[in-house]
């Protein structure tokens, strides 16, 4: 098993204009309780994305033309059983400005906009703790805000593990 492995790149994608998603717990969702969020890809910005070729509604793709706010990011992933006992981190190419990580519904750490290069900056968060080993995926949510400028995870998300 390599040190690590690419995420896809396609992952489910709500907006929160209104900024309801924590208090309604969608950080605890269960995968098909996703379902109904859109497709959108995770190594572009989310304005970027506002075109005809995208995956997204017409509806979402004309509010992202100019989208600043909130946006919650959804995927499972399968940690493979030989990597159990290692240190095992996300690790996040870029995120535009601002998140907060959730594996399986529990907040495994933060990334906050301070410094003007933070939204093309690499970043990993634990994850070893949070994984369910006797489940086949993990569920991996992303809450994103963006305040100026284009946002979102623009950049390829990895899982890197280390001895």
């Amino acid at each position: 098993v390599p040190p690590w492995l690419e995420l896809d790149t396609l992952w489910r994608f709500k907006l929160d204009a209104e900024n309801a998603g924590l208090d309604a717990k969608w950080q605890e969702k269960a995968w098909n309780e996703t379902e109904g969020w859109e497709k959108i890809r995770t190594d572009e910005f989310w304005e970027n994305q506002a075109g005809d070729e995208s995956t997204l509604s017409q509806e979402t793709r004309n509010k992202l033309k100019r989208y600043d706010g909130i946006a919650w990011y959804a995927t499972q992933c399968c940690v493979p059983q030989e990597l159990k006992g290692r240190k095992i981190f996300l690790r996040f190419g870029a995120v535009d400005e601002s998140c907060w990580v959730y594996v399986n519904g529990k907040l495994a750490g933060q990334h906050i906009y301070e410094k003007s290069n933070d939204w093309k900056t690499p970043f990993e968060i634990p994850m070893d703790q949070f994984i369910d080993w006797n489940k086949a995926d993990q569920l991996v949510i992303v809450r994103v805000e963006d305040k100026a400028g284009v946002g979102g995870i623009w950049r390829p998300v990895w899982i890197v593990s280390k001895k």
